[in-house]
């Protein structure tokens, strides 16, 4: 067997980050998660293929030329490189293709402060609508 775990934010998202082209309040939070969302179930539930991946690449990776706004995910050059490693071992051990599953999606402005207490790590996840993190748990098997 053959586990691998790769890290990856969604979108940092606010005024802290310099990335709120939907503006900072609730709407802007929902258009933003919504955008995370749609991201993932186009790219990356379902089949794992070369194709998903460079759709992927469009959507998460800045393009000097485009004016679309581009979420900030935290590992977005090694989430795509993790995938395509991923995707040519499956094959090249089993024949097979991988398929994503999207267990969790949530943010750091949803989820409010963690409870982590009696710690001298201070706040985690500082929330805010000037300053939210996306985050996503998703299974990859082989199919």
């Amino acid at each position: 067997d053959i586990f691998f775990l790769i890290s990856n934010d969604a979108n940092h998202y606010g005024n802290d980050f310099n990335n709120s082209p939907y503006g900072t309040n609730k709407e802007a939070h929902s258009i933003a998660t919504s955008n995370d969302l749609r991201i993932i179930y186009e790219n990356l539930n379902g089949d794992i293929n070369a194709e998903k991946l460079k759709q992927l690449t469009t959507e998460i990776w800045p393009d000097t030329e485009s004016k679309k706004p581009i979420p900030i995910w935290c590992g977005r050059y090694p989430v795509v490189f993790g995938l395509m490693t991923i995707e040519k071992i499956a094959k090249y051990f089993s024949g097979k293709l991988i398929e994503g599953s999207l267990f969790k999606y949530s943010d750091t402005f949803t989820e409010k402060v963690l409870p982590i207490k009696n710690t001298s790590m201070g706040l985690t996840a500082v929330f805010s609508y000037e300053h939210w993190c996306g985050w996503f748990t998703m299974g990859m098997y082989l199919k």
